[in-house]
């Protein structure tokens, strides 16, 4: 990704937490761990990932389908509370990146940087979801945990090829 974009959304690393955070408070909170004031702490070390990513990035760039089919942070039975901060987080990274877009002007790759932006974050919840719930006091418990055992969706779940999330 352009320097100069990066830069731009290093910049609006306050302005990006802020509407994370708000963004974050009008999910459901599901748990304590899910409270805003308790994942509040996590997104300055999230947004300095995505930004670190977004610069070492040398692959070619995906088109902005395949970003959006990548897979979103799920969990079916609501205990990770990684799930609302990714979703929020990608929400409030999305317009950081649209405002720097449109002040820096020729839109030409646009779509391009949109995709990196998204590629980037998903990877990231991934992991983070991924770690959550192999560790969930809730796992096999849950009524609709993936890890339970017979179920046979566990494998489709937990693949981070599944591009329909």
């Amino acid at each position: 990704m352009n320097a100069a974009l990066i830069a731009a959304l290093r910049a609006r690393i306050p302005a990006i937490r802020d509407r994370w955070a708000a963004l974050l408070r009008i999910e459901r909170v599901d748990s304590p761990l899910a409270h805003p004031d308790a994942l509040a702490y996590l997104m300055p070390s999230t947004i300095d990932q995505v930004l670190t990513a977004l610069a070492e990035t040398r692959s070619p760039a995906l088109t902005l389908a395949a970003a959006q089919a990548l897979p979103k942070p799920d969990c079916r039975c609501v205990h990770n509370p990684y799930v609302p901060y990714f979703r929020a987080g990608e929400q409030a990274l999305i317009e950081a990146l649209v405002f720097a877009q449109a002040e820096r002007g020729g839109l030409q790759t646009r779509d391009a940087e949109l995709a990196a932006v998204i590629a980037a974050l998903r990877r990231i919840a991934h992991e983070e979801v991924e770690t959550f719930c192999a560790v969930c006091s809730h796992r096999c418990t849950a009524g609709d945990c993936r890890f339970r055992p017979g179920d046979g969706a566990a494998a489709e779940q937990s693949s981070p090829d599944r591009a329909d999330r």
